[in-house]
């Protein structure tokens, strides 16, 4: 499990509640200092600018600002490395992203954590559904490209 605040200074509270659940853990910034154990559960990235690269060794990405109403994040991200999206409801900030993962069938909305974890599952034990539903976002992603291309052309109808 690799966990990435959207604010790297929110990672003390991170750290706590992993701490509190019990779960072995490595920060990100000690990586050189603190080996990697045969006992770490999780990875929390707190430094900025590494999320892509986890992103692209990742197997699915849950997108965790979507499950609280903060508008959403990034979705097209993980999609760019052709990894399954999951993401909760709040998704105000980047809906055609979000509506066309689903059509493409690339992403999966989420209700909570339960939820979570059982599409998680799936995506997990079964390597064609999670091969297909990946290929699928990085579908979505190609989808929306071209968005300036097609905006200047509509823009020509009103400025001949």
């Amino acid at each position: 499990l690799v966990i990435a605040p959207r604010h790297p200074e929110r990672a003390g509270e991170t750290r706590e509640l992993l701490a509190s659940k019990k779960i072995s853990f490595l920060s990100w910034s000690a990586r050189e200092t603190a080996p990697v154990t045969g006992d770490t559960d999780c990875l929390l990235i707190d430094e900025t600018g590494w999320l892509v690269n986890f992103y692209a060794l990742s197997a699915a990405a849950f997108v965790g600002g979507t499950l609280v109403n903060i508008g959403g994040h990034n979705l097209l991200e993980p999609a760019a490395f052709s990894k399954p999206v999951l993401f909760g409801p709040h998704v105000q900030s980047t809906k055609e992203a979000a509506d066309t993962l689903l059509k493409t069938r690339g992403g999966f909305l989420v209700a909570d954590a339960q939820d979570l974890r059982a599409r998680l599952s799936v995506l997990l034990t079964d390597a064609n559904f999670l091969k297909t539903a990946g290929a699928n976002a990085k579908t979505a992603l190609e989808n929306l490209q071209g968005a300036t291309a097609r905006t200047l052309e509509a823009l020509k109808l009103w400025f001949k």
